[in-house]
């Protein structure tokens, strides 16, 4: 079942319509659709044309999802239990190359190479960062706080969602 709003919002990882509308014909909104795993959020513009997906959801979570991550660590893989591509993920490193001590930009998309996320790191501290998860359109979705990096061998990782 298909729901249309005018905009949305995040709250706590899922995406809100605001602004119902009953009919979208000659109207830019937003399309809902329930999907195996979640909501599927759709853009489409005032003549009825799609124009992004904004958010799918995530299958990372599924046990029989494999990684592969390329040599360059330029580029991440995810796959179903069956090889097929779910996800993939770029990474821009700063300084162009992999490094431990800092991290990446990173862009997310879908199995069918559609932008669904944005990672943007900020460095608080010498061991501390915050990565700011956007949407397709620049939303914020969380931030997750990760401090004791470099410090000790696994670094502590807080998620704040936005309400």
């Amino acid at each position: 079942m298909s729901q249309f709003y005018s905009d949305y919002r995040w709250s706590r990882g899922e995406p809100i319509g605001e602004s119902p509308i009953d009919d979208p014909t000659g109207k830019a909104h937003f399309r809902f659709l329930l999907v195996d795993g979640g909501v599927r959020l759709e853009q489409f513009n005032g003549a009825g044309k799609f124009v992004r997906l904004v958010h799918s959801p995530p299958d990372g979570e599924r046990k029989s999802t494999t990684c592969e991550t390329s040599g360059d660590c330029l580029h991440r893989v995810r796959r179903n239990e069956d090889g097929a591509v779910s996800s993939y993920e770029e990474y821009e490193w700063p300084g162009g190359s992999y490094s431990d001590d800092v991290y990446p930009k990173v862009k997310v998309f879908n199995e069918h190479g559609r932008l669904v996320a944005r990672h943007r790191p900020e460095q608080i501290s010498d061991s501390a960062w915050d990565i700011h998860v956007l949407d397709a359109l620049g939303k914020p979705r969380m931030v997750l706080h990760h401090t004791n990096v470099g410090v000790s061998d696994s670094c502590t990782i807080r998620e704040e969602w936005v309400e």
